[in-house]
C-alpha cells in the first residue's frame, strides 16, 4: 500500500509543481500588464463610460462627446463586460455607465461566446483583468481547447505589453470606437442571414441566453453597489432586421426594462437612410455613427 502511494506521489509531483509554476507565471503576467499597459490606464474624469458589443464599438464616436470613454469591445458578452467593469470600479470612479442593450443580448447564441462553441473568441483580449478565479474558469469553459487558447493568451499579453495598435481588435482589452464601414449599404439578403444566425437554431426560433442575462443582472447590481448610474442604449437598426427579429425577444427586451425599472436610451428607429447601415442591418457605417452620436449627445446633456 506505502508503495502504490508513493508510486502516486511520485507520479503527481511534476504535474502539480509544473500547475503551480504555471499559475504564478499567469499571476505576475496579469499584475505586470495592468499596472505597465496604457490600455488599462483611466483617465479619473471620466464622466460617461460606454460598454457593450459590436453596436457601441460601432455607433459610439466617443471623442466626440466630453469626458466620455469608449471600452466596447466586438462581440463581448455581458460576462466579460461585467469583469471588466469590476475592474475599471477598483481603479477609477467612473459616474455613469452607458450599456449597449439588444434584442440579440437575449439569445442564447451569446453564451456561446461565454462558454460554447464561440468560447475562444474572448479569453484572450480580456483574460488579464479577471480575477484569478475567473481566469481558471474560462481555462476550464475551455479545457478542450486549451492549447489554443493560451496560445492567445500568451500572444495577447505580448501584443498588449508593447501597445502594438496594429493588432488592436484581435488582441487588446477593448476596442473602444472601431467603424470601417464608409462605402456600405443595407441588404435584405444579409439581413436574413443575420437574423438567422442569432435568433434561430436548427431552422427553429433559438431559446433565451442563460448566462448573458445572469450578467446582465450582476452588471446592474454591481452599479448599485458602486452607486453608479447605469443607462441603456439600443443603437439603430434597420426597421427591416428588427421586423423579422423573432416575437418572444422583442417581448424579453421590453420586459426587462420594465421589470427592473431602467432607464433605456432608444435610438432603434433613428431615422437614417440605407446608406448609414451595414449589410446586416444590425449596425451602422461611420455615417450613421456620426448622426448616431449627435443625437446621443443631445441626450446626455
Amino acid at each position: 500500500m506505502n508503495k502504490f502511494i508513493k508510486s502516486i506521489i511520485s507520479f503527481l509531483t511534476p504535474i502539480l509543481s509544473c500547475l503551480f509554476i504555471f499559475f504564478i507565471i499567469i499571476t505576475v503576467i496579469s499584475q505586470v500588464l495592468v499596472r505597465e499597459s496604457k490600455q488599462y490606464q483611466f483617465d479619473k474624469n471620466i464622466e460617461f463610460l460606454f460598454l457593450g458589443d459590436s453596436h457601441i464599438a460601432h455607433a459610439v464616436i466617443d471623442s466626440l462627446i466630453p469626458n466620455s470613454l469608449n471600452l466596447s469591445k466586438i462581440s463581448e458578452p455581458y460576462y466579460y463586460t461585467y469583469h471588466k467593469l469590476k475592474f475599471i470600479t477598483r481603479k477609477s470612479r467612473i459616474k455613469k455607465i452607458l450599456l449597449g442593450y439588444s434584442y440579440h443580448n437575449f439569445s442564447s447564441y451569446y453564451d456561446e461566446f461565454i462558454n460554447g462553441n464561440l468560447s475562444t473568441v474572448m479569453p484572450h483580449k480580456l483574460f488579464f483583468c479577471l480575477d484569478f478565479s475567473e481566469q481558471l474558469r474560462i481555462l476550464n469553459w475551455n479545457r478542450k481547447k486549451l492549447l489554443l487558447v493560451l496560445k492567445n493568451i500568451f500572444l495577447s499579453s505580448y501584443h498588449q505589453f508593447f501597445n502594438l495598435e496594429k493588432e488592436k481588435n484581435d488582441y487588446w482589452f477593448y476596442d473602444g470606437y472601431y467603424n470601417t464601414f464608409v462605402d456600405a449599404k443595407v441588404d435584405s439578403i444579409n439581413i436574413q442571414d443575420r437574423i438567422i444566425f442569432q435568433f434561430y437554431k436548427e431552422e427553429k426560433v433559438g431559446s433565451f441566453a442563460n448566462l448573458n442575462i445572469v450578467y446582465l443582472n450582476k452588471i446592474i447590481d454591481l452599479c448599485q453597489e458602486k452607486n453608479i448610474e447605469i443607462d441603456f442604449i439600443i443603437t439603430p437598426l434597420h426597421p427591416l432586421y428588427v421586423k423579422i427579429i423573432p416575437n418572444i425577444f422583442k417581448s424579453k427586451l421590453n420586459e426587462f426594462i420594465v421589470k427592473k425599472n431602467m432607464n433605456l436610451i432608444d435610438l432603434e428607429d433613428l431615422n437614417l437612410s440605407d446608406s448609414c447601415y451595414v449589410p446586416d442591418g444590425d449596425h451602422v457605417t461611420i455615417k450613421g455613427a456620426e448622426i448616431t452620436t449627435r443625437v446621443l449627445i443631445r441626450k446626455l446633456y
